[in-house]
């Protein structure tokens, strides 16, 4: 069998590696650094991609002038992305998966059939990776989102998000180091509604926002609203009107924001 290799890292040079084994012929490959190869390279019988988005173009661009089938697990997709290989499944037989793990496969049905016994509780997904790992959360943390929240109506935090890059040196240690003091003055709640242009991240900008103000947060939900805009309702412990006013100010200097108040009755 022909097979042409879309990626040529350390995962395309192990599907080299295998393909030869199984006395598989690999007619060429391709990566993001040479995307004029796409442009030439021969027609197979199947594509194994395993690159990355910004080879995705001239992956199209190959795919359709040699209608060779593909299989990828390239991730860090957008939903574009991912719309243009469904449409490309009409022309030719594609397979797209963020990971083809058997595990990760009986996981996902694990989670698809328990989702609705969970749907009340908080739901925290934490991944660990090498520090090569360019895309973050990874394909499979989204899979794994997608069996809890098919709706996508779920807030979700991220600690690194979009197409990082490799970490850095210094993002290296991400242990926080805290310290508590003791305090004879009660701290007191109060909630807050912050309204806002509704945007990706809103949630994360807000949930550092208080960070630095260093306070504690009791609650915090976010909901979008039809005309675009976001409402973030937030109950914070703060000591007196001084540290209020500064957590207030803080979030207000928030990308977007329109306002900050005390909610009504609080």
């Amino acid at each position: 069998m022909k097979v042409f290799l879309s990626g040529y890292g350390k995962m395309g040079r192990m599907l080299e590696e295998l393909a030869l084994e199984r006395g598989w012929e690999v007619v060429g490959h391709a990566d993001i650094t040479c995307p004029e190869a796409y442009e030439t390279a021969p027609g197979a019988a199947v594509c194994l991609d395993f690159s990355g988005v910004g080879a995705l173009k001239p992956l199209l661009g190959y795919l359709h002038r040699t209608k060779t089938a593909l299989v990828s697990g390239t991730t860090g997709l957008t939903e574009p992305d991912l719309d243009a290989l469904q449409e490309l499944g009409r022309e030719l037989p594609v397979i797209w998966t963020a990971n083809y793990s058997t595990g990760i496969a009986v996981f996902r049905r694990m989670l698809h059939d328990y989702a609705g016994v969970l749907a009340g509780w908080d739901k925290e997904i934490v991944e660990i990776h090498h520090n090569q790992k360019a895309d973050a959360p990874s394909g499979t943390a989204k899979l794994l989102l997608q069996e809890l929240d098919p709706e996508g109506t779920a807030t979700v935090l991220h600690g690194r998000e979009g197409l990082c890059g490799k970490r850095k040196p210094e993002e290296a240690d991400r242990w926080v180091k805290v310290s508590w003091v003791e305090s004879s003055l009660p701290n007191y709640k109060t909630a807050l509604e912050l309204s806002s242009k509704d945007r990706d991240g809103l949630t994360l900008d807000v949930a550092m926002a208080l960070s630095a103000a260093k306070v504690k947060v009791s609650a915090l939900s976010a909901r979008s609203q039809p005309d675009g805009h976001a409402t973030v309702n937030i109950v914070v412990e703060v000591r007196d009107k001084e540290e209020l006013n500064t957590v207030i100010a803080k979030l207000n200097n928030i990308q977007g924001v329109y306002y900050v108040a005390r909610a009504s009755g609080k």
